[in-house]
C-alpha cells in the first residue's frame, strides 16, 4: 500500500546540512497499522510528513496504492490534497468557532471538487458515528473534553474515506488514563475499517499495544522492524534493546561455549545464555534483562541465585518494582502478585531467567548503538 524507496530529506542550515531522513526503505502493507517508534529527532515525524506530502523529499520514491506521489528525479510531486490520506496531528487543530459537525464537514466543503452540504452532512454524521460522537454533532467544539476533541479530529480525518490514515503523536496531549482509552479506540476503529495506518510515537507502551508492526528509528534510519512481541523479547540491535521498554544492561565476557549455549561472566556473577552457541571464550557481549526476567525471593532456592539488597521499591497497584543492589550494579526487578512489599535494606535473592535474556554481540550492534539511551530506558 505504502512504499518508500531510498527516501532522503535534508534540512539545510547556515553552516550544517543534516539528513532528517537518510535513505530509508519502508513497506507498509494494506490494512495494517505500522508504528514508527523512536526518540525525538529520529526522523519518524518527518517520514510521516513525507508520506502526507507536507514535506518534499530530496531524493527517493514514495508510492501510495501503486501510484508514485513523490520522485524528485522525475520531478513528480503530488500535493497532500490529492493524496488518498487522512491525518491527525498532535495538536487536534479543532476550529473553535465551529460546531463538531462543521469541523468534520470542513474537508468536504472546502476541498476541490467541493461536496454539496446536503451530501456532506450524512458523510460527516457517518464519520462521527464511527467514533461514537453523533450526539455531540451540534455542540460547539471547544465545549468538548480533550478525548472528545481527539475523536473529532479522527472523524475529520476519516470523513473523506481515505485509503491511508496518518497519526502523528495523537495521544501525547492526553492524561494517562484517557490516553489508554483513546489508544484502544483508535485500534478498534482501524481494525473495523481495515484502513492502512501509520502511527508515530515515542511511547513504547503505545507502540507495543497498538501495532501490527513496529519500526524502530534513530538518526534518520530504520534500525529494526518486527512484530511487537518479537521486537520486545528478541531485539537484534543494541539501540532497540536499550530504547524499547525498561532494561537492565550488563556487560559480560564469554567464559566458555558449548552446544547448550555460552557461560557469560558478569563481574562476580555468571549466566548461561542459550543463544550464544557459536560464541568463543573472550568475546564481549551486552546482556539486556527485562525487570520481569528475574525471580525474586527472600530465601536462596538455587546455587545460581544472585544475593542482593533492596535499595527502594515502587508500588504500581498490579505489581512492585524493586531496585536491588547486586555487587556494583542496581537492577530493576518487577514482581506481580506480591501482597507485602519489601523495604530498604531487605536481603533478597535473584534468579535470572536465561531464556529471556537478550544477548547482543558486537556484530549485531549496528545503527545507533553508540547513541545514549533515554533516561527512562535503562536502569
Amino acid at each position: 500500500m505504502i512504499k518508500l524507496t531510498g527516501v532522503v530529506k535534508r534540512y539545510r542550515g547556515r553552516s550544517v546540512t543534516a539528513n532528517a531522513v537518510d535513505g530509508i526503505d519502508l513497506d507498509i502493507p494494506e490494512g495494517k497499522l505500522v508504528t514508527l517508534l523512536g526518540p525525538s529527532g529520529c526522523g519518524k515525524t518527518t517520514t510521516l510528513r513525507l508520506i502526507a506530502g507536507l514535506e518534499r523529499a530530496d531524493s527517493g520514491v514514495i508510492e501510495i496504492g501503486g501510484q508514485v506521489v513523490s520522485d524528485p528525479a522525475r520531478r513528480i510531486y503530488v500535493g497532500p490534497h490529492r493524496r488518498p490520506i487522512g491525518i491527525v496531528f498532535q495538536s487536534y487543530a479543532i476550529w473553535p468557532h465551529m460546531t463538531v459537525l462543521q469541523n468534520v464537514m470542513f474537508p468536504l466543503v472546502a476541498s476541490r471538487p467541493r461536496t454539496p452540504k446536503d451530501k456532506a452532512r450524512p458523510l460527516a454524521m457517518a464519520a462521527l458515528d464511527s467514533v461514537g460522537l453523533t450526539e455531540f454533532a451540534d455542540r460547539p467544539a471547544p465545549a468538548l473534553s480533550g478525548g472528545q476533541q481527539q475523536r473529532v479530529a479522527l472523524a475529520r480525518a476519516l470523513v473523506r474515506q481515505p485509503k491511508v490514515l496518518l497519526l502523528d503523536e495523537p495521544l501525547s496531549n492526553l492524561d494517562k488514563g484517557l490516553r489508554g482509552r483513546m489508544r484502544d479506540e483508535i485500534r478498534e476503529v482501524q481494525q473495523r475499517l481495515g484502513i492502512t495506518t501509520v502511527f508515530v510515537t515515542h511511547d513504547q507502551d503505545e507502540a507495543l499495544a497498538i501495532s501490527d508492526d513496529v519500526v524502530v528509528m534513530n538518526t534518520g534510519n530504520v534500525v529494526e522492524r518486527g512484530l511487537p512481541q518479537a521486537i520486545y523479547t528478541s531485539p537484534q540491535d543494541e539501540f532497540t534493546a536499550r530504547f524499547l521498554g525498561l532494561s537492565n544492561n550488563l556487560r559480560g565476557v564469554v567464559e566458555s561455549a558449548g552446544r547448550n549455549g555460552a557461560l557469560v561472566n558478569c563481574g562476580k556473577r555468571s549466566l548461561l545464555c542459550r543463544g550464544l552457541a557459536n560464541a568463543a571464550p573472550g568475546d564481549e557481549v551486552s546482556l539486556f534483562m527485562r525487570p520481569e526476567s528475574f525471580r525474586l525471593s527472600r530465601r536462596r532456592h538455587s546455587d545460581d541465585a544472585w544475593p542482593g539488597t533492596v535499595v527502594f521499591s515502587i508500588y504500581h497497584g498490579d505489581c512492585w518494582d524493586y531496585h536491588v543492589r547486586v555487587d556494583e550494579d542496581v537492577l530493576k526487578v518487577r514482581v506481580y502478585q506480591e501482597k507485602i512489599g519489601l523495604s530498604h535494606g531487605d536481603a533478597v535473592f535473584l534468579e535470572p531467567d536465561a531464556d529471556s535474556t537478550i544477548v547482543i554481540t558486537g556484530d549485531r550492534s549496528a545503527t545507533g548503538s553508540d547513541q545514549p539511551a533515554p533516561d527512562h530506558a535503562e536502569v
